[in-house]
C-alpha cells in the first residue's frame, strides 16, 4: 500500500550521520575553547597569587576572549584590579560577572564594598541584601551589612546582624572537629587552632 520504505530509511539514516558529522567540529572547537580558558584562567590565579596582578589581568582576559561566558574569570579579574588600585574597573568587572551569574553572592557581596565607599549606601545595602538570600549563612555579608547600617544610623539592625556574622562564625569554626570540643590546657593553644581554621576558611573562600 506505502510501496517500499527503505529507500525513504536510507535517506533518513543518510540525513542524520551528515548532521552527527557536521555537528562534529563544532563540539570540538567549543570544548577546544573552554579547555583554552580553564588553562589561561588557571595560569591567571597562580599570577594573582604571587602577586603579578598585570600578567593575572591579562590571562583572565584570554580566557574570557576564549568563553565570553566565563563568570568567573571576571569575578577573578576584580580582586587583579582592585590589588592595582582600579576600582573602576574592578566594577565593571563585577557587574559583567553578575550578568552572567546572577546567584554569585559574593560578587554582590563584593561589589558592596565599592558602592559602600562611593557613598551609594541604598545601593549597597540592596547588594548585600541580595547576597544573603542567596547565602543565608554568608557571615561576611552579615558582618558588612552591618556596617553599613551604622553608618545610615540603624543601630539596632546593625547590632542584630553583627550577632548574625558572630553566629554563624562560631558555627564554621565548629565545623573542625578539633575545635568542636576544647580540648586544650593553654588557651594560646586554643587561639592558635582557631587562626589555622579561619586561615583554611579564608583559603577556601579565595579558590
Amino acid at each position: 500500500m506505502f510501496g517500499n520504505r527503505r529507500p525513504l530509511k536510507v535517506a533518513w539514516l543518510r540525513f542524520v550521520l551528515a548532521g552527527i558529522l557536521l555537528a562534529t567540529p563544532a563540539v570540538k572547537a567549543q570544548s577546544s575553547r573552554e579547555k583554552s580558558a580553564a588553562s589561561c584562567f588557571s595560569r591567571g590565579i597562580e599570577w594573582q597569587a604571587r602577586g603579578e596582578f598585570d600578567r593575572a589581568i591579562a590571562d583572565f582576559g584570554i580566557a574570557i576572549a576564549f568563553d565570553p561566558h566565563f563568570a568567573r574569570a571576571y569575578y577573578m579579574r576584580v580582586r587583579a584590579h582592585l590589588s592595582n588600585g582600579d576600582v573602576k574597573a574592578a566594577l565593571g568587572d563585577l557587574n559583567r560577572a553578575l550578568e552572567r551569574d546572577p546567584r554569585h553572592a559574593a560578587a554582590y557581596n563584593d561589589r558592596c564594598y565599592i558602592l559602600s565607599d562611593t557613598g551609594e549606601l541604598e545601593a549597597a545595602l540592596a547588594d548585600y541584601n541580595r547576597a544573603l538570600e542567596l547565602n543565608p549563612r554568608f557571615a561576611r555579608a552579615y558582618n558588612n551589612r552591618a556596617s553599613v547600617r551604622t553608618h545610615q544610623r540603624d543601630y539596632r539592625a546593625a547590632i542584630a546582624d553583627y550577632d548574625r556574622a558572630i553566629e554563624r562564625t562560631f558555627a564554621w569554626l565548629s565545623f573542625h572537629r578539633r575545635l568542636s570540643k576544647d580540648y586544650e590546657y593553654l588557651p594560646k593553644t586554643s587561639e592558635a587552632f582557631i587562626r589555622i581554621t579561619m586561615t583554611r576558611l579564608t583559603l577556601a573562600r579565595l579558590t
